[in-house]
């Protein structure tokens, strides 16, 4: 039951964000989503784009599928299929769109010993933010994969690709 209300009310803010195209319903949306997700991952540890920027030399992990990654990335970040091994003694800062994967995987990297942080609102907060974002070629982009309209949670002046 717990997870029919929260999908259900992700939903909701969702389609209430896109009935009116006003910046400041979507990024409080977007907030009301973050806190969705921070309440239902209580015993992840979520780390605002201010305080990411502090961890000393993070690992930056990207869970988001390489479809997604082929729109834009958060730089110098990697991919969760990489072929890199992660090193224990980094913290890891993981990320996806808005920070329900990267909270699962949060789950699973605490497990194993790692100190990792779930980076609050994705990178659609990194992009409310005005953080850089580069394409797979290295190059600034102001897109993001979104899956749909309804995931479009950017701040304008940014595209959603779905």
């Amino acid at each position: 039951m717990k997870k029919f209300l929260f999908f259900f009310s992700v939903i909701f803010a969702l389609i209430a964000s896109h009935l009116v195209a006003d910046p400041k319903l979507i990024k409080k949306n977007l907030k009301v989503m973050i806190h969705q997700i921070q309440t239902h991952f209580q015993n992840v540890r979520h780390l605002t784009i201010d305080e990411a920027r502090q961890l000393k030399s993070p690992i930056i992990l990207d869970v988001r599928s390489k479809k997604e990654r082929n729109i834009s990335v958060i730089p110098n970040s990697q991919s969760l299929d990489s072929s890199q091994v992660l090193d224990p003694k980094k913290p890891v800062l993981v990320y996806c769109t808005i920070g329900y994967r990267s909270s699962l995987h949060v789950q699973k990297l605490t497990k194993k010993g790692y100190d990792a942080f779930n980076l609050e609102g994705g990178i659609l907060s990194w992009a409310h933010a005005g953080g850089n974002l580069l394409t797979t070629e290295g190059k600034p982009t102001k897109m993001v994969h979104t899956y749909g309209p309804l995931w479009n949670l950017l701040p304008e002046g940014y595209q959603g690709v779905h």
